[in-house]
């Protein structure tokens, strides 16, 4: 499987170098490079091809740093969306999202933190039990934190509920 994924990523990286092969041709050198996106597409396959001598020639692992070059291959797919009127109207929907949702995440990340002060302040002296362990308590902020992450994704609250409960109350002595 990984051969198959590593010949196909080959053949495509063939028709990338092509491609940019044809267009300096075709438009010159000087008419090749006077547009931002084919400097771009120039420096992704010039450093797709840097990676593959790596991996290749010098039998550098594939987990090497040279994979981060990879990253770079999504921007040919961002080329491709802004030439598209309804495409780029799409993409600009999801970026305008992404302004909400960073919004949102820190809303939420305002709400732990001052649950974990608080948290701290009332369970941090809770003796360790069952589910609540040295993975979910409130001794730390970092780990109350966490807890309340935990918490707020329903992982094993019901567990990490019954630990902390009290038996006996000052208000309610039922038990």
């Amino acid at each position: 499987m990984k051969d198959m994924i590593q010949s196909i990523s080959f053949w495509i990286n063939v028709i990338y170098l092509l491609e940019a092969v044809i267009k300096m041709f075709a438009l010159g050198l000087r008419g090749y490079f006077y547009y931002g996106w084919n400097i771009f597409d120039f420096v992704v396959v010039i450093a797709t091809w840097v990676e593959i001598m790596c991996v290749e020639l010098l039998e550098m692992e594939d987990k090497s740093t040279m994979s981060v070059l990879r990253a770079f291959r999504i921007g040919r797919i961002l080329h491709l969306i802004l030439r598209r009127e309804k495409m780029k109207s799409y993409f600009d929907c999801l970026l305008n999202s992404l302004v909400k949702l960073v919004n949102l995440t820190a809303i939420i990340s305002l709400f732990i933190f001052m649950y974990a002060i608080l948290g701290i302040h009332i369970f941090g002296k809770v003796k360790h039990q069952d589910d609540w362990n040295s993975s979910a308590n409130f001794e730390t902020f970092e780990r109350a934190a966490v807890t309340l992450f935990r918490l707020a994704t329903m992982d094993g609250w019901d567990g990490v509920m019954n630990d902390v409960a009290m038996e006996k109350s000052i208000t309610n002595d039922c038990y």
